[in-house]
């Protein structure tokens, strides 16, 4: 019976163990998940891309979706940079930047607008009208540039390479650190299982697999006190000892959690997580931060992140976030309960259009550069983090912290394929097959909600 719970087990959950497999790899390679400096660059990697993925979040959550963004991204940053490079002299670095960035979210809005209005006014699919925006943004860009890069634009650099913040405290940013990773897995089980699904055998593995990257990062690295390193002997001990308590836990969580019941463990395998993490976290701070001055926070991650926020409050606590979830998840029984369709529809893409603006102005200001043929396949990027972070492509389902939580998900697969060296044309085929494997996932999950929600049959009903 035991054995084939565990069979069952890994079945139902195959999807979750491959994202957790892979975020482990990623880690592991890194070798430095809690690192200062790890951390900015992923983030700093996976802004723009995540700040799209928001607007896609909003659009997909009301049945809709977005394949114009990595064009209109282009347009608006290069309308951005155009305008700065031109009004820079006259108006002075503080306007000209100021109004170069309404420029480029002002673009991003009509452009949206526009997809919004022929969604709403001509009922075209979004996907049709999205597409041609895509095709029509992109070659207004290249018309404006004549297909050429604008260069020599001074300081607009100083949105996308900037950092603030440089004042906090390295010992303060360490506990940051640990309350981040603790977070982002709380919220990757969060999203992906309900609470009497089998998330205490899910956390209780990501527990066994940090405790294993800790005891691993000792052995290599030594002990960090006085300097003295650890003996091989003993580094040796501590990794058989903690691949073997790995094994072991994992089969047995798997084994003893019943996913159909509330696991009354949960709670205390967050707070292990969360214990093992500030561990680690000081771990690092003796081993490398100590005596170390703080870069700072990287200017598109604060955007990145203030984005995030808009979002949620939007999603969470607000009538305009209430109707998204209704238009998305029954459009007619949203309809006979009031809720204008058509508006919902249209804010959402100008809301979206915002976000895009954004993402054009930081991507250009990160490049130094207007780059007409810059965001290629970003609208792609923005959906697989919104998807992997559990927004349903079916409509009426998605949160911004889940879509946040799966950009970072992408940020560390693509930093582990780096450190391994994997040529760029084959990371493309990895990224597609977590699409696949993401609404694979969804299709699976909403099956067996609703079958777990049907009423059973009756016996003799159909002889009846």
């Amino acid at each position: 019976m035991g054995k084939a719970r565990f069979f069952g087990f890994m079945n139902k959950y195959s999807i979750y163990v491959i994202l957790l497999a892979l975020m482990t790899l990623c880690t592991f390679l890194s070798e430095n998940f809690l690192t200062w400096r790890n951390l900015s660059n992923v983030s700093r990697q996976i802004s723009i891309t995540t700040i799209i993925a928001m607007g896609e979040t909003i659009l997909i959550i009301a049945g809709m979706i977005d394949l114009a963004a990595g064009a209109v991204l282009a347009l608006a940053g290069v309308l951005s940079v155009a305008f700065y490079k031109a009004y820079e002299p006259s108006l002075g670095f503080y306007q000209a930047i100021a109004v170069a960035l309404a420029i480029g979210v002002l673009a991003g809005v009509v452009c949206n607008s526009l997809s919004g209005l022929v969604v709403v006014r001509f009922k075209t699919p979004p996907f049709i009208a999205t597409l041609a925006m895509q095709t029509a943004a992109r070659g207004a860009v290249l018309y404006y540039c004549n297909g050429q890069n604008i260069y020599q634009i001074g300081n607009y650099n100083v949105l996308g390479q900037g950092y603030e913040l440089s004042w906090i405290p390295v010992p303060v940013l360490a506990a940051l650190a640990a309350l981040f990773a603790f977070w982002l897995m709380r919220g990757i089980v969060g999203e992906l299982f309900s609470a009497g699904d089998g998330s205490g055998a899910h956390i209780g593995i990501a527990v066994l697999t940090a405790l294993f990257i800790l005891l691993v990062e000792v052995a290599v690295n030594g002990i960090p006190h006085r300097d003295y390193p650890v003996s091989g002997a003993a580094g040796l001990v501590g990794l058989i000892l903690a691949v073997a308590a790995v094994f072991w836990g994992a089969v047995r969580i798997a084994v003893k959690t019943c996913p159909e019941a509330k696991n009354t463990r949960t709670r205390a395998a967050y707070a292990a997580f969360a214990a093992i993490m500030a561990a680690y976290a000081g771990y690092r701070y003796f081993l490398d931060w100590r005596g170390k001055k703080f870069d700072g926070v990287p200017t598109p991650v604060i955007f990145m992140l203030v984005i995030a926020a808009m979002t949620w409050y939007i999603l969470r606590h607000t009538r305009f976030g209430r109707y998204l979830y209704a238009v998305g998840g029954n459009e007619e029984a949203a309809r006979a309960s009031g809720v204008n369709i058509s508006r919902t529809k249209f804010v959402a893409y100008m809301v979206s259009g915002i976000f895009v603006g954004l993402a054009g102005v930081l991507y250009m200001s990160r490049n130094n550069a207007g780059l007409p043929n810059a965001g290629a396949g970003y609208e792609f990027e923005g959906m697989t983090a919104a998807i992997i972070g559990g927004t349903s492509f079916s409509g009426g389902i998605g949160t911004a912290m889940g879509t946040l939580a799966g950009g970072f998900i992408m940020g560390f697969l693509n930093n582990g394929m780096n450190l391994l060296e994997i040529p760029s044309y084959p990371q493309q085929i990895v990224r597609g097959a977590i699409i696949v494997l993401a609404v694979i996932w969804d299709v699976k999950s909403k099956q067996s909600r609703y079958s777990s929600h049907a009423p059973a049959e009756k016996p003799g009903a159909a002889q009846s």
